[in-house]
């Protein structure tokens, strides 16, 4: 599983490598509003021909995570 974020948002994806299996495998969005994970295939071809997102690790992911919900709450 590769984490992946962008400034508020954060997906990951169920494969190591980029590739042809990285298109195809199982991707995720970080939903606030139910803080939930949901599923989003195209996320996987942002990341690879836009560039949106940028490597993380699932700390970093969760950490982005808490301080949105943390600003959030304060407004």
């Amino acid at each position: 599983m590769r984490y992946f974020k962008d400034y508020h948002d954060v997906a990951r994806v169920d494969a190591d490598e980029f590739g042809h299996a990285f298109l195809h495998a199982r991707a995720e969005t970080f939903n606030y509003r139910t803080n939930t994970w949901r599923e989003d295939p195209m996320v996987s071809t942002q990341m690879m021909l836009r560039g949106e997102y940028e490597s993380c690790t699932q700390a970093e992911a969760e950490q982005v995570i808490a301080d949105f919900q943390a600003r959030r709450r304060t407004g």
